[in-house]
Parts: structure tokens; sequence; C-alpha cells
């Protein structure tokens, strides 16, 4: 970011100021409507005018070590909105440029990198609630569960997590013991969850663990569910200990 010039507690580029006191960001004197994050990011950006300030760097002052958010996401966001109310592109910038830098990985770090998944924050807490509510096992409880994680896969349409939440509470939703839906009804729903769910990655055990209650439950394919369990357990062993579905697993079957 060009320097123009400092005054007490300002500094001037272009014909937009930042007010360091106020945290305030002005244009030809007037104030520009801006969230406090974005403000904190150019802030840091105008102290430090001219240099090259790393997402390190950010992270450590603005995004406190106890903070569990997707980092990444929220500085890009920042960012944006900075080009916004500055009026500059990252085609053609004028006052903030983002610099790439390669970095050379070994074939083991480049193995560990592609397993790390960057999490959406609010579809996560959309799980969660979902989760909470159908782990009530009610007809009720189950309801809320299913707009919780139709919620989640409106906020991010690629989360795995909801997908298998969602199919896990249409299964039971279809089941005698609650009835909201027949199981005509709930099968292709709970099936179409869970090819979504393993589409984007084939080795999430929760996602074999529904697959197979839907072989149990509405196909009565013993032979494929059995299968499915265990290929949950192999991807992921706590569900031995953790999951309902499992536990009926070892009721029908014996042992997975």
């Amino acid at each position: 970011m060009p320097e123009d010039h400092h005054l007490a507690g300002r500094f001037r580029f272009g014909v937009f100021e930042m007010d360091f006191r106020a945290g305030e960001l002005r244009k030809h004197g007037l104030k520009i409507r801006i969230q406090e994050q974005p403000v904190q990011v150019l802030a840091m950006l105008v102290q430090r005018a001219g240099e090259v300030v790393t997402r390190e760097e950010l992270q450590k002052k603005l995004w406190p070590a106890d903070t569990f958010v997707d980092f990444d996401h929220g500085l890009n966001k920042a960012i944006n909105k900075i080009r916004e109310a500055l009026s500059d592109s990252s085609e053609s910038p004028r006052f903030v440029e983002t610099v790439q830098i390669r970095i050379n990985l070994n074939p083991q770090e480049q193995a560990a990198l592609k397993k790390v998944k960057l999490v959406n924050p609010e579809a996560y807490e959309s799980y969660l609630k979902g989760r909470y509510f159908w782990n009530k096992r009610t007809a009720d409880g189950l309801k809320v569960a299913l707009a919780y994680f139709n919620q989640a896969i409106g906020e991010d349409p690629k989360y795995a997590p909801a997908y298998y939440g969602l199919a896990d509470t249409d299964a039971l939703l279809g089941d005698w013991q609650y009835a909201v839906m027949t199981p005509k009804q709930a099968l292709p729903k709970a099936k179409a969850a869970v090819i979504k769910a393993l589409e984007p990655d084939s080795t999430l055990g929760e996602a074999h663990n529904s697959l197979a209650f839907c072989l149990d439950g509405f196909d009565w394919d013993f032979d494929s569910a059995g299968k499915e369990f265990r290929r949950a357990i192999e991807l992921n062993p706590r569900l031995r200990n953790r999951s309902p579905l499992v536990c009926l697993a070892f009721n029908s079957f014996g042992s997975v």
C-alpha cells in the first residue's frame, strides 16, 4: 500500500484516510461503513505500509490462538471487504496487493496436506446442533435435526457430515418407531444423502455406517449391510463404541 502522508493518529492515502484512534476509514472526510475485523486488518496494513505483512502475522495479531474459525476464509473475506471499500481490485491493485509465496514440500508433507480439510464454522455449528437433536431420538427432535442438517448443507454444500447426518435422520424418520415418513418415502432420501456424503471422500467411516443402516433397515440386504458396517469400523474404529447405528448392527449380525 503506497504511503501518502501521516497525520497524528491518522494516515492518508489517495482520497482515503485511516483514523487509528476512532478505528474508522474515511473518504473525502466521510466515514465509510465497514465491519470491525476488516478495519483491524486495514489498520495493520496501513501501519506497515510498503512492507509485506504475512498471513501468520495477521493471524497472530487479529485471530487469537483460542479462536476456532476458518482463518483463511475469515482473512480472505476481510480483504475482499477492504477492496470493496477502497474500490480496489485484485487484478489491478492500487492499495492492497496479495503476494503468492511458493513452498516446496517433500512427498510426505504433500500427502499430509492433502488430508487436511477446511471446515466452514457455520456449517459445523449447524451440524453439531443437528446431532444434538438427533441424539434425543424423538420424533420432534428428529424434525429439528433435519432442519439443522439442511441448514448446514445450505451453508456449505460440500460438507459431507451434514449429508450423512441427513441420511441418519431420514432413516430414523422412516422407522416404525417414529413413523414420521413411510419407508418408501424415507429410503430414497437417506440413500441420496449418503451418496452425496461419499462423493467427495469415500473414506468416511460415518457415511459407510449410514449406508449400512439403510441396507439393513430398508433393503434387508444383510450381507451388504454387514460389509458396510465392517468398512465403517475399519475406517473409523471409534464408531464401534460410540455409534447407536453400529450397536444395532451388533444386535443384527452378532459382531461386525
